[in-house]
């Protein structure tokens, strides 16, 4: 039942300096549970406003693309020249005020602009300060990195793919998407380490470790067996056979029975009830190993009926089993069902638009999204005057000597 509409995170006041996706998202997901995100833009507006995937939707610096509105929903928006000595006075006056700064800025940034854990706990000890940054190898601390080029040093591109192919990116955008929810995590357990201690702390992140993370339960093996490697194994399983897709009529069915009941059960499905005593297949190891041959002799056998067909034979038979869906395929019918993780915000410019909601299910507390993404210095006049007691005067002549801008319209 909702707790009166209390969410995990009421009272909790974010300041989100940060752009392009790893960092957004973690804020809107606070943002969601209940964290009043104050989002910071330069004058001229977050980088990543103007993309639209939607082509319907025209370049609108001021009002954001669906990609902008899809990762900073749920958020209030000010925009700040923090080149100016008079924007940083504003953004400290806000950090006084704030639980957590969120940023994502190269390593070294944030000393520069003397708002790191170490000028900031002097104003406010009790500020968590957390940053994402790329790489955490050696050498290449200070280096910029988007998400494809932290993937590609992150192994992640290197396992993707067919063997004996070049290698494949993910689709997704593991490295900024992972690290943005381990900040979350991050901010989470710093919150509730100052609730014992009363102190803000440094929490920081990086996307190299995060995508890194993605292969944690190899780890042993890659670090310890000096001839094993993750490689691509297109849809196959690395350590486990049968557990793979294969090509129906009509597309592509994933079935993935683990352990020697289901494999015999499985064989026996596809028509050879001899295959679980075949000495090639006998012994797991052996079956990992040649799994090309095994798959060979049943793949022209899945071509025989479609997707549906083979998924209601495996999934009656007690087996896990799916069709190998597209993502509009999957976000449609989570759409259908009305899951929670589908959210409508109605935009005053660009009318309803869908959006990913919340994905942990609280009983008491349940996350929500309740409005869109700001538009550009959209709360900037509310900011100043009701948080920070700037007078009418005051903000106007910000304005005119263009350290703010406000949105009135």
């Amino acid at each position: 039942m909702d707790n009166n509409g209390r969410r995990p995170l009421d009272d909790v006041l974010v300041v989100d300096l940060t752009r392009a996706l790893s960092g957004p998202i973690c804020a809107s997901i606070l943002a969601d549970y209940g964290a009043r995100v104050i989002k910071v833009e330069g004058v001229g507006g977050d980088n990543t406003r103007g993309g639209n995937t939607n082509k319907a939707l025209e370049h609108d610096n001021i009002n954001g693309g669906d990609s902008f509105n899809s990762i900073n929903r749920n958020k209030d928006g000010i925009s700040l020249n923090l080149r100016a000595p008079e924007g940083m006075k504003i953004l400290k006056e806000l950090c006084k005020k704030a639980d957590v700064l969120l940023s994502n800025y190269r390593p070294g940034i944030t000393e520069v602009m003397g708002i790191d854990y170490e000028h900031m706990k002097e104003i406010n000890p009790r500020l968590i300060c957390c940053e994402i940054s790329a790489f955490r190898e050696k050498g290449r601390e200070n280096e910029p990195g988007f998400d494809v080029v932290v993937q590609a040093a992150s192994g992640t591109v290197a396992c993707t793919g067919y063997p004996g192919q070049p290698p494949a990116k993910p689709g997704p955008s593991l490295a900024d998407m992972t690290s943005g929810l381990v900040m979350v995590q991050g901010i989470v357990l710093a919150l509730y380490n100052r609730e014992k201690t009363g102190k803000g702390q440094s929490v920081k992140v990086k996307m190299q470790d995060a995508a890194m993370f993605l292969t944690a339960q190899y780890a042993s093996a890659l670090l310890d067996t000096p001839d094993w490697d993750f490689k691509p194994s297109g849809l196959a399983h690395i350590e486990a056979t049968p557990s793979c897709g294969f090509e129906a009529s009509d597309g592509y069915v994933y079935v993935a029975p683990a352990g020697p009941v289901m494999f015999r059960k499985f064989c026996e499905l596809l028509g050879h009830p001899e295959l679980p005593d075949d000495p090639r297949f006998k012994d797991h190891n052996d079956l990992v190993e040649r799994r090309e041959e095994f798959y060979d002799i049943i793949r022209p056998i899945f071509k025989t009926k479609t997707v549906h067909e083979w998924y209601i034979i495996f999934r009656d038979a007690g087996m896990p089993v799916s069709p190998v869906s597209t993502p509009k395929q999957a976000w449609k019918k989570a759409q259908e069902e009305g899951a929670p993780i589908v959210a409508t915000i109605h935009h005053r410019k660009h009318g309803d638009l869908h959006v990913a909601g919340p994905i942990i299910a609280f009983s008491d507390t349940p996350g929500r999204v309740t409005k869109p993404a700001p538009r550009l210095g959209q709360n900037t006049e509310e900011v100043l005057h009701d948080m920070l007691g700037y007078s009418d005067e005051e903000i106007a002549k910000l304005e005119a000597d263009k350290v703010v801008f406000c949105l009135r319209d």
